[in-house]
């Protein structure tokens, strides 16, 4: 990714699955440019999948341990197994350990 065009990183971001990766733009001219349609959407939804991790969609305030917010749009995947090697998001641990929720 440190080798990517602005493009090329902006899109591996927008489609990290767990929401762990992030950018801030340098100005504010590029980034009206590129707002993804994700950042349209009013509603935040929260999909809890069985054996796996609990899915946010939509806009919001991501507070961690550490009391630091941050401000996250699209998606975000958090680890429900609390073996994840990216915590709070979830890494696909769960898939390895045969975690089962139900």
């Amino acid at each position: 990714m440190s080798a990517g065009t602005t493009e090329e990183i902006i899109k591996i971001v927008d489609n990290c699955p767990s929401g762990a990766l992030s950018y801030e733009r340098n100005n504010k001219i590029s980034e009206q440019k590129a707002q993804p349609a994700q950042s349209q959407q009013s509603q935040t939804t929260v999909q809890v999948s069985k054996g796996g991790p609990y899915l946010f969609k939509g806009k919001f305030v991501f507070v961690g341990a550490d009391g630091k917010e941050e401000t996250k749009e699209g998606s975000i995947a958090l680890c429900c197994c609390s073996a994840s090697n990216n915590k709070p998001f979830c890494d696909g641990t769960h898939r390895k350990i045969g975690f089962d929720q139900g």
